[in-house]
This record gives C-alpha cells, structure tokens and sequence, in this order.
C-alpha cells in the first residue's frame, strides 16, 4: 500500500511539472527569436520537457506494479481504478 501511495503523490507532483515542462521549449524559442544565441537553449529546454515526461511514465508506470501487487495481495478486495492517461 505504502509504494502505490508513494506513486499517486510522485505522479501528482510530476504532472504540475510536466504541465510547466511542456511549455518551455516555446518560451525559450521567444526569448532566442531575434537575438545572436545558437539553438542550444531550445534544445535543453526539449530535452528537459523529454525527461521530465520520462520520468512520469516511469511513476506510472511504478503505479500499474504496485496496484497489482495490492490487488493481489488483497484477493482484489483492494480495488482502485489506475490514474488516467498520462502525458497526451
């Protein structure tokens, strides 16, 4: 029980900065418009948009294991429908 909890509260926190990642490859594009800087900006911002989504699926994915074994720990007696789909 304690590591599917552990994983509903890793995922939500995630998600707030998944939302923040998302967007941040398109606020440095509007900062580097126009000014003599090379594309390295946009691409670390990409890549921590990438990993920060990796991350979230790896806790997802840690959720589905531990809600199973609870299940199966409990006879199913133990039953909570899996968070919804994650990063779109």
């Amino acid at each position: 029980y304690l590591k599917w909890q552990e994983a509903v509260e890793d995922i939500q926190g995630l998600r707030e900065i998944y939302e923040t990642a998302q967007k941040l490859p398109g606020q440095v594009e509007k900062l580097v418009q126009g000014k003599d800087l090379t594309s390295a900006a946009i691409i670390q911002a990409s890549t921590t948009a990438i990993s920060v989504r990796a991350q979230l699926n790896d806790e997802m994915h840690i959720h589905a294991l531990a809600l199973a074994g609870l299940e199966r720990a409990t006879a199913g007696a133990f039953r909570v429908y899996p968070i919804p789909a994650g990063p779109r």
